[in-house]
């Protein structure tokens, strides 16, 4: 059932881009380890008491940055694999806001959009600083498949007919136990899990395999999903 007005349908597409020299700035302040922007002279001393410190002085302008946290980093450094991969259509910014009900309370931040073909990658992404277990996900992995459901939907009435949904869960230094019911429940709605060790294989194939990276990425991630009516 279709419940988005047109204007909330331009939103959705106005938050990915596929447009090259957008994509190649975004993705060179991705792979920065600090956030950087220009401001007013006047500002400044507002910024440094928010944390951020002068780079560079211009005429009228001084330049500033600030570490990222972990997990901006993170949900940056994931972004940055799907790019390198050779994904074309991204989300751009932290901003995208996905509904799954007709409901103000059903909708959701999705850290990563990426599209390829007709199949849209939803990545949630979840990180610690240092490495432990993760906590239970009960109550968030047991609405998924409502979530998923909606966000289908959505997906569809933006989009088009026959666009696929896969859900990935990322996490670093956060690993969920091999053999736990949080796991269980990923698998249960055919979700993907994307720990450490898939993040350092991703680069290892965009390393060794450069443009044929992202097939073999697709068919790691894929792997026993139909796409387009073909395995």
């Amino acid at each position: 059932m279709a419940f988005l007005e047109q204007f909330q349908i331009d939103e959705l597409k106005g938050k990915l881009s596929d447009n090259k020299p957008h994509l190649k700035r975004i993705y060179k302040a991705k792979k920065d380890d600090y956030h950087k922007m220009s401001v007013a002279h006047s500002l400044v001393e507002q910024y440094i008491n928010e944390g951020w410190e002068i780079l560079k002085e211009y005429k009228t302008k001084t330049k500033i940055q600030k570490k990222k946290r972990f997990s901006d980093q993170f949900e940056d450094d994931i972004w940055c694999q799907f790019y390198e991969l050779g994904f074309q259509k991204l989300s751009y910014d932290d901003q995208f806001i996905l509904p799954y009900g007709k409901s103000n309370e059903e909708k959701q931040q999705i850290d990563v959009i990426a599209v390829h073909d007709k199949t849209v990658f939803i990545v949630e992404c979840k990180a610690a600083e240092n490495q432990k277990r993760a906590p239970s996900y009960k109550k968030d992995f047991e609405s998924l498949p409502q979530k998923l459901d909606g966000f289908r939907k959505v997906i569809e009435q933006a989009f088009g007919r026959g666009f696929k949904v896969k859900y990935i869960f990322a996490t670093r230094n956060h690993s969920l136990n091999s053999e736990g019911e949080d796991l269980q429940r990923l698998k249960g709605v055919r979700a993907f899990y994307y720990d450490d060790n898939t993040y350092e294989y991703v680069n290892s194939l965009i390393k060794h395999y450069k443009s044929a990276a992202r097939y073999q990425f697709l068919g790691l991630v894929l792997k026993g999903d139909e796409v387009n009516k073909e395995k």
